[in-house]
């Protein structure tokens, strides 16, 4: 056992890509946080080649990782989740997450923590940025998006409701700069009353890159850019690379589809292509088609970089029939991408048999992936339903799944989420789910491999016996160095003994194969 917590010592910390922020026109310079986190503080090897050159083996943040087991953390009893991958230019690997245990130092709501690895896999530094670090910070930090700057420094997006700089509303939209050789905050930058003069809640959702521009993607409560169209409104936000905002909207009753009509708007996910952005999320009215009943249903958005409209449309009332989608009120949107020709992908799950069916027949939740053109015309469409399951690599589907990650590249679509039942492998307990994952190719929806973290293929193999215990879910993946590497959390026992309720949890697999590296 002590190997493994040896390795586990060796491949994983956390650490917080900071906070504090700053109004839309302003910044701050914040001292570096007190005490040493750093494993080493040499550069990152092979600079000049982005990601890993090496494997980074599956590790649970669990016990292994308490001072009191030899780990370099002090407290993990509550919840580590939200993670996010993002590949550093020069080489190496940042690994986002937050936590509301006291890891390094008190926490005051969720607090960032980051990790950067070496490409050699090993790690560089780690840090936790709780009521220590940063002195006002009183809530939640809740990152959402992460990129890098030309320098190879890390940039984090999210939102937050402490006042870390200047004075916040309900919750604000911040970025952050981290240097990449050990963690010291460069720059924070919040939007806050200055910008948004009432008690608005402002709640990211996601973000995305072309060049230099930087969209985020949220929610926002009331008049924020202008006057609040209903419930809930979409906000985009453009930045530049030093965390300034350069352009906003506020999709409402004055920057919708032309006959539509406004009302609660809750954006999904966000893309951005070489000629505009694209948008999809769940409204109650016929917020992007205005032909509907003004039911709740998914929809996707595309508009310029200027934010005017190009292409809608909203499942269940004018989805492209080239689909052969027989009823899409039943889907649920969750994920978005695309690929280096522009075209797009979208990640969910449906319901539905007979004349209620989407695109196979299926009792319960079946995963489902669409594609599209960047002018909306359909590609293909792919449902884990009756026939799909029907054929290896699946052994059947008798409960619910779901897909809520998504990654395109020249290899195909890459995707992860999660099951209740026998999908890939088998589940002794439906009470549970299991993470999924999968490669598609890219042009045609079918499906190359598939994998679940089920109980027949791995317990008392890779993982101990009987564990798989309780939920592990997804939050982030990322290809790189020939690798599939998987980000998320487990409520349970998977690869190490659980620390609290949720703990992090990352696996490695070959991209092609989907063959699952070893501990």
């Amino acid at each position: 056992m002590y190997k493994y917590i040896i390795k586990f010592f060796q491949f994983y910390p956390h650490i917080l890509a900071i906070l504090l922020l700053t109004s839309c026109n302003g910044s701050i310079d914040i001292t570096s946080p007190t005490g040493s986190n750093s494993i080493s503080s040499g550069a990152s090897t092979a600079p000049g080649t982005p990601g890993l050159t090496a494997d980074l083996s599956g590790v649970q943040i669990g016990n292994a990782f308490l001072t009191g087991n030899g780990g370099p953390f002090a407290d993990l009893s509550a919840n580590e989740e939200l993670g996010l991958w993002v590949e550093d230019p020069k080489g190496g690997l940042f690994l986002v997450g937050a936590t509301s245990s006291d890891m390094l130092e008190t926490h005051a709501g969720r607090d960032i923590v980051v990790t950067h690895f070496n490409a050699d896999g090993t790690v560089d530094w780690y840090r936790h940025y709780g009521t220590t670090s940063l002195a006002n910070n009183t809530g939640d930090e809740r990152p959402y998006y992460g990129t890098t700057d030309n320098d190879g420094n890390l940039i984090i997006f999210g939102d937050t409701s402490s006042s870390l700089v200047g004075t916040r509303d309900s919750t604000d939209v911040f970025s952050i700069e981290v240097s990449r050789t050990d963690g010291t905050v460069t720059w924070v930058k919040q939007l806050e009353q200055t910008y948004s003069a009432n008690a608005t809640a402002d709640n990211v959702i996601g973000g995305d890159r072309v060049g230099d521009r930087i969209f985020i993607l949220g929610k926002v409560n009331g008049s924020y850019i202008n006057a609040g169209g209903g419930l809930n409104d979409i906000f985009i936000h453009e930045f530049d690379l030093e965390g300034n905002r350069v352009s906003s909207t506020q999709m409402n009753n004055n920057l919708i589809q032309a006959g539509a009509a406004g009302g609660a708007e809750t954006p999904t996910a966000i893309v951005a292509l070489s000629d505009g952005i694209v948008v999809t999320g769940i409204s109650r009215e016929d917020f992007a088609s205005a032909t509907g009943a003004g039911t709740y249903n998914y929809f996707v958005i595309k508009t310029d970089f200027s934010y005017n409209w190009q292409w809608s449309f909203t499942f269940g009332e004018d989805e492209p029939v080239a689909f052969g989608i027989t009823d899409g009120n039943n889907f649920t949107l969750r994920a978005l991408a695309k690929d280096s020709s522009d075209n797009i992908y979208l990640g969910g799950h449906a319901s539905g048999s007979g004349g209620l069916a989407f695109l196979e027949n299926a009792p319960s939740n079946a995963s489902v992936i669409l594609s599209l053109t960047s002018a909306g015309a359909a590609r293909w469409g792919r449902q884990f339903g009756a026939v799909t399951s029907g054929a290896a690599p699946f052994i059947a589907n008798n409960a619910n799944d779901e897909i809520y990650e998504l990654k395109v590249t020249d290899d195909g679509v890459f995707f992860a989420g999660h099951t209740q039942g026998d999908l890939f492998d088998n589940d002794a307990n439906t009470a549970n789910t299991n993470i999924i994952t999968g490669l598609l190719n890219k042009d045609t929806g079918a499906v190359i491999w598939g994998d679940q973290l089920g109980t027949a293929k791995y317990a008392g193999a890779y993982f101990a016996p009987a564990n798989q215990s309780n939920h592990e879910r997804p939050t982030d993946i990322i290809v790189t160095n020939g690798k599939l590497l998987m980000l998320g959390y487990t409520q349970g026992t998977v690869a190490d003994t659980n620390a609290g309720n949720k703990d992090f949890l990352y696996l490695s697999y070959d991209k092609l194969t989907g063959v699952l590296d070893a501990l």
